[in-house]
């Protein structure tokens, strides 16, 4: 399996541009405000629709990027998914405590 690894810092790249996100919905606010032309409901519908569509675009990236940097999921190589399974396993199935032994007894 080829993968590609990422690097933290596009986790910051993908942060950004989900701010960018904000400037569109100023802009949209400003010409549904301010505009000398009403929108319709229907174009602020649809104007608010493709920026939810846009923002899980923008979401969904930001998360195969977390994946590729912290080697989750697919971009997980075999020896890092054998260590994960050994783990969860030994976590559902810990180990029985031992019994205590009673204290001795004082001589008198």
């Amino acid at each position: 399996m080829n993968i590609i690894w990422a690097e933290p810092y596009q986790i910051e790249d993908g942060i950004t541009a989900v701010w960018g996100i904000k400037d569109i919905v100023d802009t949209l606010a400003w010409r549904y405000l301010d505009h000398p032309r009403h929108m319709t409901e229907d174009e602020m519908h649809n104007h608010l629709h493709a920026i939810s569509v846009l923002i899980d675009m923008h979401c969904e990236k930001l998360m195969d990027t977390y994946c590729k940097v912290y080697q989750l999921n697919e971009y997980a190589s075999d020896e890092i998914k054998a260590k994960r399974a050994e783990l969860l396993n030994s976590l559902a199935n810990p180990p029985k405590p031992k019994a205590k032994s009673k204290p001795k007894a004082k001589k008198k």
